[in-house]
């Protein structure tokens, strides 16, 4: 039934191109007609009405014709690109679904990094505070708190990272080249400035807080990997009264 459906669709699109394409054709042929029936009553040679026809009627009719076409052509460009970003991206924070950000994180660890070995960080974010902010003040201002740590965390990060959203309350953020000191800066910038977002729920401010767990690495290894190891790293800065671990992940040969 599905499959009719999809296919009796193809007619009525047919037959409205078929219509334009007369219409335009029509038009066409009309506006030439009453272009040469004008230049009639003018003193002109037939070369003369020969030449302004072949100028002027593609001009009267061209110009408007592709620039609508133009028009639409961008207005497509345009549609793509946001269905381009929808599929791919939270529609909350703005940042990647979490399989794309591994694929991104696949493809950047296995593309070459200059003369050096492949080098970056991995870190993973939890903002787990958010679960008890839904239930006390309601869903609208846990989003409305989940988009001010996703705020604050692009702003900390250069314009070559990229971040997904791993989970409810997770993030995770690719350092591309940074090494373990970089990561651990950037993690703890992550937390200073999110402890400074101000939120006033029912007009009683709120202090929000988020937790760091990170993987540098100097050498080949794989998503699963450096998302296995940060997670490990984010529960040990749970317990933490820092709140953030990094470490280096040091491959066994």
């Amino acid at each position: 039934m599905a499959h009719e459906n999809h296919e009796s669709r193809y007619p009525t699109d047919r037959l409205l191109i078929a219509k334009l394409v007369l219409i335009g054709t029509v038009v066409c042929i009309g506006v030439s007609a009453i272009f040469n029936y004008l230049l009639s009553f003018g003193a002109f040679t037939p070369i003369q009405k020969t030449t302004i026809t072949a100028f002027a009627v593609p001009v009267i009719i061209g110009v408007p014709v592709f620039t609508l076409l133009s028009l639409k052509i961008d207005e497509i460009r345009r549609l793509r690109r946001k269905l381009t970003h929808s599929a791919s991206h939270d529609r909350t924070t703005e940042f990647y679904y979490p399989d794309v950000f591994s694929s991104l994180v696949d493809r950047r660890i296995r593309a070459p990094m200059g003369p050096t070995r492949p080098r970056g960080a991995l870190l993973v974010v939890d903002a787990g505070q958010l679960r008890s902010t839904a239930k006390q003040y309601g869903f609208e201002w846990a989003n409305e708190a989940l988009r001010q740590i996703a705020t604050t965390i692009r702003t900390s990060v250069r314009k070559e990272d990229f971040v997904g959203r791993l989970g409810e309350t997770e993030f995770g953020i690719f350092l591309h080249h940074a090494s373990e000191e970089e990561a651990r800066d950037v993690g703890q910038r992550i937390r200073d400035e999110i402890a400074k977002v101000f939120l006033a729920p029912q007009g009683k401010a709120i202090e929000l807080a988020v937790q760091v767990g990170g993987i540098s690495f100097e050498d080949a290894t794989t998503v699963t990997e450096l998302l296995r190891v940060a997670d490990k790293q984010l529960e040990s800065a749970k317990r933490q009264s820092g709140g953030l671990e990094i470490k280096r992940l040091i491959i066994d040969s």
